[in-house]
C-alpha cells in the first residue's frame, strides 16, 4: 500500500518552535485535515511534505510514484490567466494536460470545423484517460462552483 510517512519531524522559525518530533503516516485513500489556530505550522508541515521547506530534523518520505505540489494561502495570480488556468498553473503533468485539454475546448469553440484542433483534442482526450485527469477536472470545476465562481474561462484584465 502507498503511503506518506513523516518521522520524528521537527521545525523552529527563530525562537518558535512549531512541532517537535511529529510522526504520523498517511495510507493512500485516506483523507485528513489539519486544524489548528494561524501560526502552529499547518502550513509549514504542508510545506516540507511538498518539499518546498526543510526539517530542522526528521525524515519525510512517500510513494516514489506520487506526485505533491503545494498551493499557497496567497497565491500570486496572473491577471491574463482565466480562472481555471491559474487552478491548472502547475507543473505536474496532469495539471499540464487539463490546461491544453480546457484550452483546445475553447479553440474548437471558435473553429468547430478545424480539423487540427480537432485532432489535437482527440490526443489531449487520451492523455486525460491516461492520466485519468477527468475526475480532477470535475472537482476543480465543482469546488469553484460551490465557492461561486461560476464563469472560469473568462480572463481577469
Amino acid at each position: 500500500m502507498k503511503t506518506i510517512s513523516i518521522e520524528n519531524v521537527s521545525k523552529t522559525y527563530g525562537e518558535k518552535q512549531l512541532f517537535q518530533k511529529l510522526s504520523l503516516t498517511i495510507q493512500e485513500g485516506e483523507k485528513i485535515g489539519l486544524i489548528g489556530i494561524n501560526g502552529t505550522g499547518k502550513s509549514t508541515l504542508l510545506k516540507i511534505i511538498s518539499g518546498i521547506e526543510e526539517p530542522d530534523e526528521g525524515t519525510f518520505d512517500h510513494s516514489k510514484d506520487y506526485r505533491i505540489t503545494y498551493l499557497s494561502q496567497n497565491p500570486s495570480l496572473e491577471q491574463n490567466l482565466t480562472i481555471l488556468e491559474q487552478v491548472y498553473k502547475s507543473d505536474a503533468e496532469i495539471m499540464r494536460v487539463i490546461r491544453e485539454y480546457e484550452k483546445c475546448l475553447l479553440q474548437l469553440q471558435q473553429m468547430p470545423e478545424n480539423e487540427r484542433v480537432q485532432e489535437t483534442l482527440f490526443t489531449l482526450q487520451r492523455d486525460m484517460d491516461r492520466l485519468n485527469a477527468w475526475d480532477a477536472n470535475a472537482t476543480a470545476k465543482t469546488v469553484l462552483s460551490k465557492l461561486g465562481i461560476s464563469n472560469v474561462t473568462t480572463k481577469n484584465q
